[in-house]
Parts: C-alpha cells; structure tokens; sequence
C-alpha cells in the first residue's frame, strides 16, 4: 500500500537529500515529469472583447477593477500583458457579470 505523503514530508525528504549530497553522499530521488500549463496570456483583444461584453468604457472597466486607464489601454493595444490574477478576473467577470459586479463594489 502506498502511503499518501503531505508536501512537509516531500519538502523534508528533499532536503535530507540535499543534505547527503553536499556531504558527498549518492543520492537517488524520485522525479516527476510535469506537462506545461496552458498559457494564460492571451492578445489585448480578448481584454477588449471582454470589455465590450460587459458593456463598459475603458474607464468604467478601470474603476472596476481599481487601476489606471493607461494599464488598461496598454493592455488592450498589446504594449503590456494582464498578469494572471488580472486575467483570471476578467474571465469570471466574462462568464459571470453579476458577481464582477458585486466584487467591483467592495
């Protein structure tokens, strides 16, 4: 039966492995290969379509989310990138207007 490890018995066994290693010892670890994420990134024309979706000016989409209008022009023209949580929000705010709205009013 295998034992379900938590990540502090993963971050210790690392780092007894790193231990026997500096001192010279052979170490065998176990490895994982991981596929790469999806990006998240995407043109400022989704940024765009999203605010045209929630019917909103650049600057009333600005407020909303508490930044500047600049940002979100340089977002929109592809100058500069929403960074993931920037993104994550703006999808939910895609998918789910009412409650972008009601997180804005915070």
């Amino acid at each position: 039966m295998h034992k379900e490890t938590t990540l502090y018995d993963d971050l210790l066994e690392g780092l007894n492995a790193m231990r026997q290693h500096l001192k010279g010892e052979t170490v065998e670890v176990r490895s994982e290969t991981l596929s790469r994420p999806e990006k998240l990134a995407k043109t400022g024309e989704e940024v765009k379509t999203i605010r045209h979706h929630l019917n909103l000016s650049q600057t009333e989409l600005a407020q909303k989310l508490k930044m500047s209008v600049k940002t979100l022009q340089n977002w929109e023209q592809g100058r500069s990138i929403p960074n993931v949580h920037s993104l994550m929000l703006l999808r939910m705010a895609q998918k789910e207007p009412k409650l972008f709205e009601s997180v804005a009013n915070l």
